[in-house]
Parts: structure tokens; C-alpha cells; sequence
């Protein structure tokens, strides 16, 4: 077994792919981030990316650790499903190399499991900042209290309360960010027809998708203003994006929920939903 460095976009991409789409729902993180890498702007810097190999060259994982450009937060290592066997040879590679991961995120067990090599053989402690449950749905049930209002694309009209959505919806996972950052997001969703709306009497609600891997998506950026909670807004606007992906040729749609969240939980069960398996984001410190 051996961790095998890569420092190509797309050579990577070659090499993991086949292995990720194994479990393609389970592997969006990392999927949907080698898409996204591939249309980036020439220059931009690659994440940090490692395959682990079997001696006779199967892929039995993969790693990445992003620099989050331009954003404040820490980003994690990313790993897939993987063997204590391949956490420890992961964990041996950092130390080895000097790269230092802020934390990890990773499908249950492995994430706790690479959590707690890394920290025996650092002295670090770990810190849980989100407990997650992964979701796929292939077709959309109609929410059973029909929401007031209509779906539509975000525009140019709806920067400003975008932004300030943004900053909301950061803050209130738990990750705050700039406000040029909250800004660069907005305008690239936007542009990019990545940032939906439900409207009654004007935006109550905001929805968006990224990180397409080869047959699904995955939907994200939900939020409503608290004043308009309880509505069904989110609802709707959830479900009217996921039909609309799955009509533009989308074979499933996957979703992550704050498992401590039992309404976003129950919400997106009800349009048809299921839940997949879990993850974690765990901090070192």
C-alpha cells in the first residue's frame, strides 16, 4: 500500500474517478470538487490531493485538502470511506510531508477514526462542529402543504438581499464569513444560475446547487429569514430546484443536513428524501 501525491487536476481525476463513482452519492464532496476544478480559472492553485494504492495499483481511497482562497474558514481534509489500514498510512504521509490538516470530514466511521490517529500522534484535541446526514432522492414528492408564492432564478435586482443572506446563512451554520466573500459568492451564483428564489410578495426563501458529479448534484445554500419561517417556503423552494435538476438530466439529487436539526431533517424527508449515511467535520486543535 502506498499514498500517492498528485499535483494535476485532471490526471487525478482520471485515476480516482472510476473508484469514487463506486459510491457516487457517498463520494459528491469530492466528485462535485473535481468538477468544479476542472472549469477553474487556468492558474488557479489545486488542492492537495492523494490516492491510496494497493500494491497490485487498485485505489482503495482518496484524500484532498482545499485552501479555501479567499475564504475564512479552515478547510478539512476530505476523505472517503476507508480502512484503518489506509487512515494510518494517510495519517504516516502528512506527518512525513508536514502537511497539517485543520480537521477532517469524512463518512462515520472513518471520520472518527482518522480523528483519533491524528490526535494520538500529534497530542492535538479534536472538536466536533457539525454532525452530518447525507441525502439522495431520484423523484421529488409534492410538499403536502403547498407553499404560497413562485420559483425563479436569482438576479442581478436580488444582489443586495442575497448578500445579506449569505452572511446570515454563514453565520447561522456556524461559519461566518467576510462580506467580500458573502459578495463573490453571490455573484458567482448568480451568474452561474446557481441561486434560486421562492417569492411571495418578493424573495422568501434561497436555494442552490453545485458540485455536479457525473449522474447527480448536490443542493445546497437553503435558507429562509426567520420571520418567514414556518411557511413551507423552504420547502417548495427545495423541491421546485430539485425537480428542475432532475428535469435538466440530473439522475438523483443528494443533500446534507445539520443532524441536530430534526425540522430541516423531517422537511426534506417529506419531498422525498432519503437518508444515505453519515458524516462529520471535526476540528483539530
Amino acid at each position: 500500500m502506498r499514498v500517492v501525491p498528485y499535483d494535476n487536476v485532471a490526471t487525478f481525476a482520471e485515476r480516482v474517478t472510476p473508484f469514487l463513482l463506486q459510491r457516487e452519492a457517498e463520494n459528491c464532496f469530492t466528485l462535485g470538487r473535481l468538477s468544479e476544478l476542472a472549469g477553474a480559472a487556468p492558474g488557479a492553485a489545486p488542492p492537495l490531493m492523494w490516492a491510496v494504492q494497493s500494491d497490485d495499483g487498485q485505489v482503495l481511497a482518496t484524500a484532498t485538502l482545499s485552501s479555501g482562497l479567499h475564504s475564512t474558514r479552515q478547510r478539512p481534509v476530505v476523505v472517503t470511506r476507508a480502512s484503518h489500514a489506509v487512515i494510518d498510512a494517510l495519517v504516516e504521509h502528512c506527518l512525513t510531508t508536514g502537511v497539517t490538516p485543520p480537521g477532517v470530514t469524512a463518512p462515520d466511521p472513518t471520520v472518527d477514526e482518522f480523528a483519533a490517529a491524528w490526535c494520538a500522534r500529534t497530542g492535538q484535541g479534536r472538536r466536533l462542529v457539525h454532525a452530518l446526514g447525507l441525502y439522495h432522492l431520484t423523484r421529488v414528492l409534492p410538499p403536502a402543504r403547498p407553499a404560497r408564492g413562485e420559483f425563479r432564478p436569482g438576479r442581478e435586482d436580488d444582489f443586495e438581499t442575497l448578500v445579506a443572506w449569505a452572511d446570515a446563512y454563514f453565520r447561522e451554520i456556524g461559519e461566518p464569513e467576510s462580506p467580500d466573500y458573502c459578495r463573490q459568492v453571490i455573484v458567482d451564483r448568480i451568474r452561474e444560475g446557481r441561486v434560486f428564489l421562492w417569492c411571495d410578495g418578493g424573495p422568501v426563501a434561497m436555494a442552490g446547487w453545485g458540485g455536479r458529479t457525473p449522474n447527480g448534484v448536490r443542493i445546497n445554500f437553503v435558507y429562509t429569514p426567520p420571520a418567514r419561517r414556518g411557511r413551507g417556503y423552504a420547502s417548495a423552494c427545495v423541491a421546485a430546484l430539485t425537480q428542475r435538476m432532475l428535469d435538466d438530466g440530473r439522475r438523483f439529487c443528494f443533500l446534507f443536513t445539520d443532524l441536530s436539526n430534526p425540522t430541516s431533517n423531517r422537511i426534506y424527508r417529506a419531498i422525498g428524501y432519503e437518508h444515505l449515511c453519515n458524516f462529520k467535520h471535526i476540528h483539530f486543535e
